[in-house]
């Protein structure tokens, strides 16, 4: 749903440019609350919206955690099967040290760049993958915890030959939600053979 009004708010604002309209992608994560560090790893992805077939040669992408953000960012790496990745691995370089200066922080928020050495096509109606994120959420985070990860606009271009690309930001998240009660667990369980016999 969340990726269905981003799109059209994509083509409401930017109905009138000519140029591909872009949809950057990071996503909403929830998981459940461990006694455990949790680690895992997550695609940041963009989608056309408008059917040109941008051309991308290369890209900044500044991630920033809100404020008291506790997920630790821990590698970058190539994006995943899901999301196939359309820029060199290669060159895929995180440079947030270099943010330092802007209040970036190491380890709480990343700044990536890439480049190809040709342009290449954003395919309408695909997600194309850019990089891939390592992270790490605390042992004990309690529920209800929600950490915002913005894109953030002073931070992020796309670039094809000409100039900048228009994008839109579609804003990830981290959410911790409680351990299901083991009543809640038995009545799942008890609901499976109902399931099984109306599919046949």
């Amino acid at each position: 749903m969340k990726n269905l009004v981003v799109a059209a708010l994509a083509v409401l604002v930017l109905g009138n440019v000519a140029r591909a309209a872009l949809v950057l992608h990071v996503p909403d994560i929830v998981l459940t609350e461990s006694s455990q560090v949790q680690t895992g790893s997550f695609d940041v992805y963009v989608e056309e919206t408008l059917g040109t077939e941008e051309s991308l040669l290369s890209y900044n992408v500044g991630l920033r955690q809100v404020p008291g953000g506790i997920a630790t960012f821990t590698g970058i790496g190539p994006s995943s099967s899901e999301h196939p990745m359309v820029l060199n691995p290669t060159f895929l370089l995180d440079q947030t040290r270099n943010r330092a200066g802007s209040g970036y922080v190491e380890g709480q928020d990343l700044y990536v760049t890439n480049e190809a050495g040709a342009p290449v096509a954003i395919s309408n109606g695909t997600r194309d993958g850019l990089f891939s994120v390592s992270y790490s959420i605390p042992a004990n985070t309690p529920a209800g915890t929600v950490i915002a990860i913005n894109i953030d606009p002073d931070a992020t271009r796309l670039f094809n030959m000409d100039n900048r690309i228009t994008y839109v930001a579609d804003h990830g998240s981290f959410t911790i939600v409680p351990v299901p009660e083991p009543a809640s667990i038995g009545l799942a369980l008890l609901a499976l053979p109902l399931l099984a016999r109306r599919r046949r």
